[in-house]
C-alpha cells in the first residue's frame, strides 16, 4: 500500500503552500496509514486473499480468515464478518460501518440444533450501506445496493436496490456504468494523492 501511495503522490514544488500543506495531512495520516499496512498483512499472512490496494477498518472477524476474499479497490468500514464459510468480495465495493456478513446458522428443525453454513458472495461494485445483514448464502450483485438496516437472504440482482427488514426490491435501479474507487476517496489516501487524483477513474 505505501508503495503504490508513494509512486502515485501528487507532487508539488519543495516547500510551496501546496507542498506544505500536503504534507502535513501525510504526516497526520501516517499512524492509519501504518495501522492499515499491518493489519492487511495480517490477515494475508493468516490466509486471506486481498488484491492490490484496499482498505479495511478494524473489523471484528469470527472463523477463519481464510474464507475472506477481497478485490481490488474495495473499502471495508467497522464490520462484523462471520467467517465460517467463504465471504468473497469483489472490486470496488463499499461495505460501511456497522454491516453484518452471517456465514452460519442453525437448522431450527433439528433436534440437535445443527450448525448450518453457506457462503456470500458480494460482486463488484456493490454498496452494502451501514447496520445492513446479509445472511447466510446471499449474493449481492454487480452494482447492487443493500440499504441501511436491511436484511438480506438469497440474491439481490445487479444494479438494483434492497431496503428492509426482510429486504426487499425497489422498482428504482442504480446506474449500470459504475467507474468509482471508492479507496482512492478515503482521507488516508487523498492525503496522498489528491482530490484531483483521487477522483480520477481508475482504468
Amino acid at each position: 500500500m505505501f508503495t503504490y501511495l508513494w509512486n502515485n503522490r501528487r507532487c508539488f514544488p519543495a516547500f510551496s503552500r501546496d507542498w506544505l500543506r500536503a504534507w502535513i495531512k501525510r504526516v497526520r495520516t501516517l499512524p492509519l496509514l501504518f495501522v492499515s499496512i499491518i493489519r492487511l498483512g495480517a490477515l494475508r499472512r493468516n490466509g486471506s486473499q486481498i488484491d492490490g490496494p484496499a482498505f479495511i477498518a478494524k473489523c471484528i472477524f469470527n472463523g477463519k480468515v481464510s474464507n475472506l476474499r477481497v478485490g481490488q479497490r474495495t473499502f471495508i468500514g467497522r464490520c462484523i464478518l462471520h467467517l465460517h464459510d467463504r465471504i468473497d468480495i469483489g472490486a470496488h465495493v463499499v461495505i460501511n460501518d456497522g454491516a453484518v456478513m452471517l456465514t452460519a446458522s442453525h437448522d431450527v428443525l433439528s433436534k440437535e440444533f445443527e450448525t448450518t453454513t453457506a457462503p456470500i458472495s458480494i460482486e463488484d461494485y456493490a454498496w452494502i450501506a451501514t447496520n445492513a445483514i446479509v445472511l447466510p448464502g446471499s449474493r449481492i450483485g454487480r452494482g447492487a445496493v443493500v440499504g441501511a438496516g436491511a436484511v438480506v437472504r438469497g440474491l439481490v440482482p445487479d444494479f438494483k436496490i434492497a431496503v428492509g427488514n426482510p429486504a426487499h426490491i425497489t422498482e428504482r435501479g442504480r446506474a449500470q456504468e459504475l467507474r468509482y474507487d471508492p479507496v482512492n476517496g478515503t482521507a488516508l489516501f487523498e492525503a496522498w494523492l489528491g482530490r484531483e487524483t483521487a477522483n480520477k477513474v481508475q482504468e
